[in-house]
């Protein structure tokens, strides 16, 4: 039994693109952890000197000032959790701190690599908030309070 070539390329053809369909979401996210890695090389070669000057000036640093910096950190990143979940709150949706806390920290993330900062950011890490959300419909309200404060914040 001789197989062509044409008949090979279409066979694979057939059951290759229902496996790119249904596993598309994964896909993705390991070209884009892909690029993330690199990036990350990218910045650490590119920036040795600098990332060397900064633990220079932490390491000189006043340790009560540099407690009170991280004490603020936190308080502000509890702070951006409080806000989503007052958000969500509002269209009647409930959200745990733990879950407003991991959101805000993937978007902060994400949002320094991606052109538009955290109007972009909008797209990624809301599966898991828009499954335990009643209606994807209610997820718009949080994002128009999130574009919104970034936009008051940052004139």
């Amino acid at each position: 039994m001789k197989v062509s070539a044409k008949n090979t390329i279409a066979s694979l053809r057939d059951k290759s693109l229902p496996f790119l369909r249904e596993n598309m979401k994964l896909i993705s996210q390991f070209i884009f952890t892909l690029f993330f890695i690199g990036i990350g090389i990218w910045f650490i070669k590119h920036e040795r000197a600098e990332l060397y000057r900064v633990s220079e000036v932490l390491v000189s640093s006043s340790l009560p000032w540099l407690g009170a910096g991280i004490v603020l950190t936190f308080i502000y990143i509890a702070l951006q959790a409080l806000m989503y979940i007052t958000s969500f709150r509002s269209i009647g949706s409930d959200l745990r701190f733990a879950d407003a806390l991991v959101l805000f920290l993937k978007r902060n993330f994400i949002s320094v690599f991606l052109p538009a900062g955290g109007i972009s950011s909008l797209a990624f890490f809301t599966g898991d908030i828009e499954k335990r959300a009643s209606a994807n419909r209610k997820y718009t309200l949080p994002r128009l309070f999130t574009v919104l404060s970034e936009f008051l914040l940052s004139s």
